[in-house]
C-alpha cells in the first residue's frame, strides 16, 4: 500500500475542499452523491442535497480552516480514510479546535466523500 501517495493525494484534496468550503459551500456538491453520509456535530445527513442544504444554512458568513495534522490510510477500492485536526475561525469568533474524518473514494478523477464526521473541540465542563 502506498501510504505516502495516499497522504499526498488527500492533502491536495483537503486543500481544495476547505478552500471551496470557505469561498462557496454550494460548490461542494460535486464531492457528495446520493449515498453520502455526513455527520455535522449531532446532525446526521444523508445524500448530497441534504448535506449541501445544511452546509449552506450554517449561521456564519466567513470561515477559515487551519488544519494542523492530517492522517491518511489508503483503503480498498481506490479510497482513503483520513482524520484532520486543526483550528476553525468563523466571523469574529475566537478560533476553535475541530476534528473531521473522511472516507473518500476516487471514481476516475473525481473524489466522492462517502462518509464524513465533523466535530468542534468544545468542552462543556
Amino acid at each position: 500500500m502506498d501510504f505516502e501517495g495516499a497522504s499526498n493525494n488527500m492533502k491536495a484534496f483537503l486543500t481544495h475542499y476547505y478552500s471551496m468550503f470557505e469561498a462557496n459551500r454550494e460548490a461542494l456538491a460535486g464531492f457528495f452523491d446520493g449515498n453520502s453520509i455526513f455527520t455535522f456535530e449531532s446532525d446526521v445527513l444523508l445524500g448530497q442535497q441534504n448535506i449541501i442544504k445544511h452546509l449552506i444554512g450554517l449561521p456564519f458568513k466567513t470561515v477559515k480552516f487551519i488544519p494542523s495534522t492530517v492522517d491518511t490510510h489508503p483503503t480498498i477500492y481506490n479510497g482513503y480514510f483520513t482524520t484532520v485536526v486543526g483550528q476553525l475561525k468563523t466571523d469574529d469568533d475566537p478560533p476553535h479546535g475541530f476534528a473531521q474524518s473522511f472516507h473518500v473514494k476516487v471514481d476516475g478523477q473525481n473524489p466522492i466523500i462517502l462518509n464524513s464526521v465533523f466535530r468542534l473541540n468544545i468542552h462543556n465542563g
